[in-house]
C-alpha cells in the first residue's frame, strides 16, 4: 500500500488544524474582564483605608460629615462615625474623587445602587468590609481589612469566608 503525498500532506494539514483549534486563541475578555476587576478593585482599597482613618466623631475631614440643618452635625449620634460604617461608594467617589464620577462596577455596601445579584453583601461595620468589583463576567473583591484580593466568576463566593459572620 503506497501512500500518495497528496494523501500524507491532506492528514499533516488536519492535524495541524487540529492543535490550532485547540490551542488556538481563548476569548480575550476573559483574561482581560478578569484584570480589570482586579484594577478597579486597586483604585476603590485604598480610598476605603483613608475613609476609615477619616471616619471619627467630629473630625475635620470626616468622609460622612452631614448638614441636615442650620448647625454643622456629623453621624456620631447615630454611630456612624467609626471605622467603616457608612461607607457608600458614592461617598468614596465625592470625597476622594471630587468632580469624577462613582466607579461603574465596583460596590462597598449591597445598599449601593446596582449590587449584583447573587453577590452576598457584608454591610461595613466597624472593623470589616467587602468592597466588589465586577468587569465582564469576572468578579473581584476584598474582604477586609485584613484579606486578599479575590476574583472568581461565580457570584455565589464572593466576599464568602468560611466561618466568617460580620
Amino acid at each position: 500500500m503506497t501512500v500518495k503525498v497528496w494523501q500524507l500532506g491532506l492528514v499533516c494539514f488536519c492535524l495541524l488544524l487540529a492543535v490550532a483549534v485547540y490551542l488556538g486563541p481563548r476569548p480575550a475578555s476573559s483574561a482581560s474582564d478578569r484584570a480589570a476587576a482586579i484594577a478597579q478593585l486597586g483604585v476603590v482599597v485604598p480610598e476605603v483605608a483613608l475613609y476609615r482613618a477619616r471616619n471619627i466623631p467630629n473630625g475635620p475631614s470626616d468622609p460622612d460629615f452631614m448638614a441636615p440643618g442650620p448647625t454643622l452635625t456629623s453621624h456620631a449620634s447615630g454611630g456612624h462615625d467609626r471605622g467603616y460604617t457608612g461607607m457608600t461608594a458614592e461617598l468614596l467617589a465625592s470625597n476622594f474623587r471630587p468632580g469624577l464620577p462613582v466607579l461603574h462596577g465596583v460596590w462597598v455596601n449591597p445598599a449601593d445602587p446596582g449590587f449584583p445579584v447573587g453577590v452576598r453583601g457584608v454591610k461595613p461595620t466597624v472593623s470589616h468590609f467587602c468592597a466588589v468589583a465586577r468587569s465582564g463576567g469576572w468578579y473581584a473583591w476584598k474582604l477586609g481589612p485584613g484579606g486578599r484580593v479575590q476574583s472568581s466568576t461565580l457570584p455565589g463566593v464572593v466576599c464568602q469566608v468560611p466561618g466568617y459572620s460580620p
